[in-house]
């Protein structure tokens, strides 16, 4: 695969990070008590731990919305250190993330929320494992 496609790879890959953390971020910082009733897509996932803080859930918004900006400029700009600061850093925010809903999955009480919560995680950590490890291998900068 050519450096052109392997960039497109790249752009997609990080988009999708950005997308993922825009869509909670937005949610999460403006509509606080809806994205803790309702995420995910109905499910519930926040209120399955309770107890709800608008301050804490308006803070996760905040943090999300600070990582878009900074992967969506990785996927415009496409610079070494700036992809690889970008992922690292969202990927150490992932990692806690998913080890404590990894040690409170008994919250859930359907197994597809069990499967989904960590799932969701380990594949937005795969993701940026990936891009890493291409952007690595590629040294792609535009």
């Amino acid at each position: 695969m050519g450096n052109r496609r392997w960039a497109l790879v790249l752009r997609i890959a990080l988009g999708a990070l950005a997308f993922e953390c825009a869509l909670i971020g937005f949610q999460a910082l403006f509509f606080p008590s809806y994205f803790y009733n309702e995420f995910l897509l109905g499910r519930g996932w926040s209120a399955m731990l309770p107890p709800y803080s608008e301050h804490m859930t308006r803070d996760a918004g905040a943090l999300y919305l600070g990582f878009f900006v900074i992967l969506a400029w990785a996927t415009v700009r496409l610079s070494s250190e700036l992809v690889n600061a970008s992922v690292v850093g969202f990927a150490v925010a992932t990692v806690p993330h998913m080890v404590y809903h990894s040690f409170h999955i008994d919250a859930a009480t359907e197994l597809f929320d069990k499967v989904a919560q960590v799932g969701a995680l380990a594949v937005t950590l795969a993701v940026c494992v990936g891009l890493l490890e291409a952007h690595r291998r590629y040294r792609l900068s535009v």
